[in-house]
């Protein structure tokens, strides 16, 4: 049987642009309180403002999925400010600008660090 999710408290990686903000808005619209999460906490006051008007709560933390203490201080923060955890989505990732045959060993490293790392370290600290 389906359950509303309103009151529900989550975390959305990546949620200051794109797809995340998307996700964010509809789960915020829900009446989840959502904490958003990307590395630049200006687009994250920005989407988090942009939100204010919906029924679930948003707030933005800065920082980097790709360290799990920073994914542990994520999660901390959560519980703290929406009192618990119920929904992670792992939805930050990057892929650089330009031809895949022009990517260095250090892009690569750096998409692999975002994209898989980061969402393992995310779920892991949950």
């Amino acid at each position: 049987m389906f359950r509303s999710i309103q009151g529900r408290s989550a975390i959305v990686t990546g949620g200051s642009k794109g797809i995340g903000r998307g996700i964010a808005t509809a789960l915020a619209g829900a009446g989840v309180d959502v904490l958003i999460t990307a590395r630049n906490q200006a687009d994250l006051d920005k989407a988090a403002a942009d939100m204010a008007e919906l029924p679930g709560g948003v707030s933005g933390l800065a920082a980097d999925v790709v360290d799990p203490g920073e994914c542990r201080r994520v999660v901390d923060t959560a519980i703290e400010r929406n009192g618990g955890l119920d929904i992670v989505c792992a939805n930050a990732g990057i892929f650089p600008a330009g031809r895949l045959e022009e990517l260095t060993p250090e892009d690569i490293d750096q998409v692999l660090a975002v994209n898989f790392k980061g969402t393992v370290y995310i779920v892991q600290a949950a």
